[in-house]
């Protein structure tokens, strides 16, 4: 009698809470797990890298708009800013500082001044931060680099 309990105790855990997160799941996942298979699927073709480079890009924003929908254009607007930051002082030896000067005054002022619901409080800082800790690792690499070359 009590196995069987057991059993059905398992079965109803299975039926209420085990499938239905296992289909939310497949509902969230297969979209990334498509684009992946299309990255993949380009990267061994033999076409140009800058195809390769323009594919994993629009690949790459559409997962950001799959999870973030518009919220993705604060994200992308501070990739630009960091970029253009990393181009315009490319001959300077102060770009690490003018770069991390330039990701704070963005920061606070997405911080202060840009409305977003709360809901997406959380998860826009946590992507500002991500994306703002790749330039400046990206600007050390550089310069690590540039040293072993002269030094």
């Amino acid at each position: 009698m009590e196995l069987t309990s057991r059993l059905m105790i398992w079965q109803e855990l299975a039926e209420s809470c085990g499938i239905t997160t296992l289909q939310q799941s497949l509902q969230q996942v297969w979209r990334l797990l498509l684009l992946c298979l299309i990255c993949r699927v380009c990267f061994r073709l033999v076409v140009s890298s800058t195809v390769k480079h323009v594919m994993s890009m629009l690949t790459g924003m559409y997962g950001l708009f799959l999870f973030l929908e518009l919220h993705m254009l604060w994200v992308l607007l501070l990739s630009i800013i960091c970029y253009l930051s990393l181009v315009l002082c490319r001959h300077s030896s102060n770009k690490g500082l003018f770069l991390s000067a330039v990701i704070l005054v963005y920061l606070l002022i997405g911080h202060f001044w840009i409305q977003v619901e709360s809901a997406f409080l959380p998860a826009r800082r946590q992507l500002w931060r991500v994306v703002s800790l790749r330039p400046v690792l990206l600007e050390i690499r550089l310069v690590k680099t540039s040293m072993l070359k002269h030094g």
